[in-house]
């Protein structure tokens, strides 16, 4: 389990849990006055795919313009629409004293998520660092059954978050491995695979051999690293 810190203090829940419970019960032309109210530039409506659907914007758009953090004066905005809707998302992060009594069962370990989940490649040095480093202080502070591996936020990493992470204690950090990246793993690094209810066991197996990538290849070079969000993206 891979926690984060600051929300672990309260149980708090997060902001993409709450667009995702809301969104299917907005009206369309209400939802859009929502992401005007947030400060949604419109080259974020026009310039993502469609097949990512209407959430896209406002998810590419938090990561870019607040490092991937709800900005506390947009509370009230949200607030409001889950107050018309009366909807609330159930979906909330374990508390520590949840943690702790997990961690009491066999086999179960806790890493280090970041004390607040942001895009660590647009964070200065010296945060960075604490965002790691702080966690897995806190972490530490509360249970013998934490292991120094990082699972970077949003997997979006560069070579500077693998080295300043292995210098706050990371032995590893578990990236977000896509079929576009280079399929050697970078220093510090192992590939970390989402699976989802459409996975069958073959596709898994598949898709971690790293046949999909190898292939991709032929027709352009991998990138390094996963490219930023933006309005394009």
């Amino acid at each position: 389990i891979f926690a984060i810190t600051d929300a672990a203090r309260d149980g708090a829940t997060f902001w993409w849990d709450r667009i995702d419970d809301l969104a299917p019960h907005v009206a369309r032309d209400r939802w859009r006055g929502f992401e005007t109210a947030c400060g949604l530039p419109e080259c974020y409506r026009r310039g993502q795919p469609r097949a990512f659907g209407p959430l896209r914007p406002l998810r590419q758009w938090l990561p870019a313009a607040h490092a991937g953090r709800w900005p506390a004066h947009l509370e009230p905005v949200l607030s409001q629409l889950e107050e018309e809707t009366g909807r609330r998302t159930v979906h909330r992060a374990m508390t520590f004293d949840e943690l702790a009594t997990l961690t009491t069962l066999p086999g179960v370990e806790v890493g280090v998520h970041t004390m607040s989940h942001p895009v660590l490649p647009l964070l200065e040095d010296s945060e960075l660092e604490s965002e790691i480093g702080q966690s897995y202080g806190a972490l530490r502070e509360r249970s013998h059954a934490v292991v120094p591996v990082l699972a970077i936020p949003f997997g979006l990493y560069d070579e500077r978050v693998l080295r300043i992470a292995h210098r706050a204690g990371m032995r590893t950090s578990l990236t977000l491995c896509a079929d576009t990246q280079d399929p050697e793993p970078a220093p510090y690094a192992l590939s970390r695979y989402c699976v989802t209810i459409d996975d069958t066991c073959a596709r898994l197996v598949l898709r971690v051999s790293g046949l999909p990538r190898f292939f991709r290849t032929w027709s352009a070079p991998p990138a390094s690293y996963p490219e930023l969000p933006s309005p394009t993206s």
